[in-house]
């Protein structure tokens, strides 16, 4: 409740009721220490809010007390509520691990092509060199009819 220092008489019912703010509550208490009549009022309307609270109270069935123990015991008690963890970010090594044979694999299928381009290379090499040979065992033998 906003009110103005003017209106510091007008605040006994709510002072007397614990309705107002903090700050309120340190001004009308100084307020109280000058005022006769706003003390006066704010102890009746206390007075006036206990006897109401009062009459309007009742007292619990006796029986209600034994039904209440008797009770309990067939409430399961939930768990304490806790936030759910942040998944923490991961680490180096689990992002290697589960990255790991996908690599493996990839460099397992590279070194399979680069052998076996290797290969080909040596054989396409060696049948080159025997055409080669024979194509000079022709030139010496055509020589060797021309001379």
């Amino acid at each position: 409740m906003k009110h103005h220092t003017t209106d510091a008489h007008t605040l006994a019912a709510a002072y007397a009721l614990g309705a107002l703010e903090d700050g309120e509550r340190k001004d009308f208490d100084a307020h109280l220490q000058a005022c006769e009549a706003c003390r006066q009022e704010a102890a009746e309307f206390e007075a006036t809010a206990a006897r109401l609270a009062a009459a309007v109270s009742q007292p619990p069935p006796a029986p209600a007390k034994a039904q209440v123990m008797a009770a309990i015991d067939a409430v399961r008690q939930l768990p304490p509520r806790v936030p759910a963890p942040t998944p923490a970010a991961p680490a180096l090594g689990s992002i290697l691990r589960r990255r790991a044979v996908p690599l493996a694999l990839a460099a397992s299928v590279a070194a399979a092509a680069l052998g076996g381009i290797a290969v080909w290379q040596t054989q396409n090499g060696q049948d080159l060199k025997q055409q080669a040979r024979q194509a000079q065992q022709q030139l010496d033998t055509i020589s060797t009819v021309l001379a």
